[in-house]
This record gives structure tokens, sequence and C-alpha cells, in this order.
């Protein structure tokens, strides 16, 4: 078994993508005073996790396809898809409310041939003026360069390490930050990738990605975001045993790892947009803890299910 396919990771994965949802369905209302909506607040660190796993796996996954247009096929593949399905899912939300109820108030569509060009190719917002027509999108965007940035070390290995260094150093520099976007939060994919290289590379490399990657996100990003990295790479080396001892609890949660994109693609949607709209005009959140907790569970469970349709009939076909 792969390293990108330990189950473990699948199961962190899940955890981050329910982590933001649960976010984004508490995040537009107002918040009451208890552990579940203190919990909840910091629900958008699940992004950190992703970030981090992804320069892992994605990492591991660039041995595998030597070719760098493999690589980029492969990873295409794995993104776009769903992508495009989510956002067909998006415009037919938009369009209903549209014709039933006279007015989208769910989200501004694209009105120039432009904007709807960076929104199929993930050229949205924080590369260009363009906004996201999901609130989830822009993560897209970072991992569309992300890919592009490891492509320069998968065609010339040699000087991978250089490049990766290369860029945590710009990512402190600011007029190098400031003029590319991504390198805000290349320190965290960086910490995952370093993870990935270990045993493929000189030791002293990976000490010295790591410690770049951890240098980088602390003077980037918030102390919550660099404490949220260093525990996902801590999960990251302890996966196997972890697996080893919580099998059965993980290959539960990993199932969930499994429709985890399709979750972060579709709960703004179909959660909030559908499901919420649907119980809050009943009032169900404002009417103590039992429902709201079952207003966000059926948001949760209509998203899942409908990840487990893109994942099934799109993302995992045949």
């Amino acid at each position: 078994m792969g390293p990108s396919r330990l189950h473990s990771l699948d199961a962190l994965r899940g955890l981050a993508a329910v982590s933001v949802a649960l976010f984004h369905f508490n995040e537009v209302r107002l918040r009451d005073d208890n552990l579940y909506d203190a919990a909840n607040r910091w629900g958008w660190l699940g992004v950190a996790v992703f970030f981090v796993l992804s320069g892992y796996c994605v990492q591991a996954a660039a041995h595998r396809d030597i070719a760098s247009r493999n690589f980029l096929l492969r990873r295409f593949a794995r993104l776009y898809p769903a992508y495009l399905a989510s956002v067909g899912t998006v415009v037919a939300f938009c369009v209903a409310r549209k014709v039933t109820f006279g007015v989208n108030d769910f989200i501004a569509l694209p009105t120039s041939a432009a904007s709807w060009l960076a929104t199929l190719t993930l050229t949205t917002s924080p590369l260009s003026r363009f906004a996201t027509i999901n609130w989830v999108y822009w993560s897209l965007t970072y991992e569309v360069f992300f890919y592009l940035t490891l492509t320069v070390g998968i065609v010339w290995p040699r000087v991978r390490f250089a490049w990766m260094l290369l860029l945590c150093v710009g990512s402190v520099v600011p007029s190098a930050s400031g003029a590319i976007f991504f390198l805000d939060n290349w320190g965290l994919f960086t910490l995952g990738a370093a993870l990935a290289l270990s045993g493929r590379i000189p030791s002293w490399q990976v000490i010295i990605l790591a410690a770049a990657s951890v240098g980088v996100t602390a003077h980037r990003q918030s102390f919550a975001v660099l404490a949220v990295a260093l525990a996902t790479a801590g999960l990251i080396r302890a996966a196997p045993k972890i697996e080893r001892l919580a099998g059965r609890i993980i290959g539960m949660l990993a199932r969930v790892g499994e429709i985890s994109y399709g979750i972060y693609l579709l709960h703004v949607p179909v959660g909030v947009w559908v499901v919420l709209r649907f119980t809050d005009a009943r009032g169900w959140r404002s009417q103590g803890m039992p429902l709201h907790l079952a207003s966000d569970f059926a948001a949760l469970c209509a998203s899942m299910l409908a990840a487990a349709a893109v994942y099934r009939w799109i993302e995992n076909p045949g």
C-alpha cells in the first residue's frame, strides 16, 4: 500500500471536510455561547489540513508518474470532472431559485465571457479579479498552482530541492509573495511534500525543507494554522501505527474520506443554500440545541449523499 493510500489519511481528509462544512453551516448565523459553536468557529482550519495532506499525497504520487504529462493528466482527472459537476450544481440551483422565486439570492453568477472562462478554468480569485461562485473554490486555484509548481521537480529532479527551497524563501519576501498569490500557503504544501520525500532524497534536504516550511508558515499564517499543520504532519508520520491501533474506526472514517472532495465541493450549494434555507425558514436553529444539531446533521447528510453520487458516477465510475 502506497503512502497516499493509507486509510488513516483518508479518515483525516474526511474529518477536515466535515469540519469545513460545519464551519460554513454556522458561519452565517448568530452563534451561541456553547461548546458546539465554539468548536465550529475553528472549522476553517480544515483547509490547512487539506493543503498539508495534498503536499504529501501529491508528492508521493509524483514518484509513480515519471512523465510530467502523466502527472498533470492524473491530477486533472482527479480535480476537474468533479469540480465541473459542482459548477453545474451551483448554476442549476441558482437558475432554479430564479425561476421559482423570481430572484437568485444564492450567489452572483458570472456575467461575462471572461468571468465564465475564469470560473471554468479555475483561474478566479485569488489569481484574478473574478469572484468565485462557491465559497470553497479559491482553495482549488491554490491546488492547481501547487501542481504546476511541483511539475518543475518532476521534469528536473536535480533542481527539485533548490526549487522548493527557493519558493519558501520567496514566501517571506514581500515583493515575491505579493506578486505570486499561492506563496502564502506554500509552506503548508511543502511541509507535506517534505514528508513524502523522506527516504527518497538526502535526510539533510528533508530536514531543511521541513524546517523552511514551518518557518514560512509561522511567518505567513496564524499560530492556529501552524499548530494544525504540525499536528497534521505528526498524524501523517504516525499513520501506519494509528491504523494498527484503531483499524476498524479508521476504516469507517476512511469511507467519509473517499467522498471528502465531493463534500467539500457541494456542502455550500446543497447544505447551506437548500437544506439550511429550509430549516432556517422554520426557525430550527434558533429553537434550542437539539433542533440546531438536527438541522446541521440534515445538511451534512444531504451533502454527503450528493458527494457519494459524484464519487460513484464521476470520480470513480465503473
